[in-house]
């Protein structure tokens, strides 16, 4: 930044330095001239009581006589232009008898013994008288008036001499100080060239420090400071990166509000989500209903007006809206911040996209109740089914054949009371022909004498006998043989 003309500090040091100098001056020369006519004066003054002697042992004698003639031949020859102004003889009863550059018509002008420098210069003379005595009698008196021109002459010459001195001190002083001030301001604009330096970027600009004056220890101060600042910066600048990296890419979109919900901050990713930048969120006067579909309004600001007051939010779901008009759901968690006092500062917000986990959520609430749509339909044909094998197992309990039911890997899972007897009986023979035999006859019980023999080997295979008819297969009789009804089974007589 450059200095107007005029306002630079070697400017105002000469100026100031020219002023002090200057009033300093001008009260010298005034108190100076004021000695001097007080001197000039006084000089003055005696002049006359010089002369007056002299002037008294000529002229008192003819006055004595009354030789008026002498008298104004002596006035002719003692008066001098450039040293008395004029000469009036008085006698003693105050006529004028002789006068010498005076009218004696005209009255005399006011003694002035006691007056000041300024009433000499009113009339350049000096108006005073002086008695004739003679022998000690006095015979008259002389009035004269002294000129003051020298005065003139001596204040003029004095005043000349102060102004060429005063002249010579203020250039000697605008010397000076300029150069005083071409040393300092030197040194000064090496430091603002640093500082400018450091206000565009480059944190390792330093001054040399050449003194241990009060100007090195203002470079070494500079360069302790820009020192710290360098520091700061850095570790700013570093903090700052950490933050961006955190902020900008993060998921969601992250904001800070003020207690009173003024947008204060948000990161760049809300353009990703919503399709606003960042400057467009913070121009928005009722931040942030425009991102959030116009029938959760009242849903957002209730929850809002819960957030404000410093309460915790966790996956506020709710639809909202992007730039473009276009509706997505997102879900909000919100956290109240408090600066290093404890006081509250605001609110920040975190919001994401889940549209995808929102979708999935309906379709698995949709598949859960077509599950459950299912499982009843499942229970209900549980229940006939149960009610079917109960009147299938009642039938068979009460047929006098032996039947007997085996699965894929050969184990009993079903028989009635006619094959159990046959069976136990066989086991209780001792001897072995014998206890074949009665096997053989519960085989054949379960086997010959069997209406219906069900095998189930992974397919759908039944062994009927030639009197049975109205059993038809199932698409579920190799997983559960209970699914026959019975009321379409008819028994019919052996042939």
């Amino acid at each position: 930044m450059k200095v107007r003309p005029g306002r630079s500090l070697r400017a105002k040091l000469v100026v100031t330095s020219v002023l002090v100098l200057v009033v300093m001056l001008t009260t010298l020369a005034i108190n100076s001239l004021q000695l001097v006519e007080s001197t000039l004066v006084e000089q003055a003054r005696m002049r006359a009581r010089i002369l007056g002697p002299v002037l008294n042992s000529a002229l008192a004698p003819p006055l004595a006589r009354r030789d008026y003639a002498v008298l104004q031949k002596i006035l002719r020859e003692a008066r001098d232009e450039d040293a008395l102004s004029y000469l009036v003889v008085l006698d003693s009863s105050g006529h004028p008898v002789a006068a010498e550059g005076w009218n004696p018509q005209r009255a005399l002008p006011r003694l002035e013994d006691n007056d000041s420098f300024a009433d000499f210069k009113s009339d350049e003379r000096f108006d005073t008288s002086l008695p004739l005595t003679l022998g000690g009698k006095p015979y008259g008196e002389l009035r004269l008036g002294v000129s003051t021109g020298f005065l003139q002459i001596a204040g003029a010459l004095l005043l000349r001499q102060s102004l060429i001195i005063a002249a010579a001190a203020i250039a000697l002083a605008i010397v000076l100080q300029l150069t005083l001030g071409l040393w300092i301001t030197r040194h000064l604009r090496q430091l603002i060239a640093a500082g400018e330096a450091m206000a565009a970027g480059d944190l390792s600009t330093r001054v040399p420090v050449r003194s241990n004056d009060e100007v090195g220890q203002l470079a070494a101060a500079f360069n302790s400071m820009a020192q710290s600042i360098a520091d700061r910066i850095r570790e700013l600048r570093a903090s700052e990166a950490k933050f961006h990296a955190i902020a900008d890419y993060s998921y969601g979109c992250e904001l800070w509000l003020s207690p009173h919900g003024k947008l204060l901050w948000i990161n760049t990713r809300v353009e990703a989500v919503a399709g606003y930048t960042p400057p467009e969120c913070h121009a928005m006067p009722d931040f942030p209903y425009p991102l959030v579909s116009p029938p959760e309004w009242p849903r957002m600001r209730e929850a809002m007006a819960g957030a404000l007051q410093g309460t915790v939010g966790d996956d506020f779901v709710f639809r909202a809206q992007r730039k473009d008009g276009s509706e997505f759901w997102a879900a909000a968690d919100w956290r109240p911040i408090y600066g290093e006092d404890g006081s509250y500062v605001g609110l920040r917000l975190s919001v994401h996209d889940v549209t995808a986990r929102q979708e999935a959520e309906n379709k698995l609430s949709d598949t859960l109740r077509e599950l459950e749509r299912a499982n009843a339909i499942q229970k209900e044909y549980l229940i006939l089914a149960s009610d079917e094998r109960a009147r299938l197992n009642a039938l068979l309990n009460a047929m006098q054949v032996g039947i007997l039911f085996v699965d894929r890997n050969n184990r009993v899972i079903y028989s009635n009371p006619a094959f159990d007897t046959a069976f136990n009986d066989a086991a209780t023979i001792a001897d072995p022909a014998q206890q074949t035999a009665k096997y053989i006859e519960a085989q054949r019980i379960a086997v010959d004498d069997a209406a219906v023999l069900f095998l189930r080997y992974g397919v759908t295979r039944y062994l009927v006998q030639p009197y049975v008819s109205g059993l038809t297969a199932t698409s579920s009789d190799h997983q559960n043989i209970g699914d026959v009804f019975l009321e379409t089974i008819k028994i019919l007589k052996k042939s």
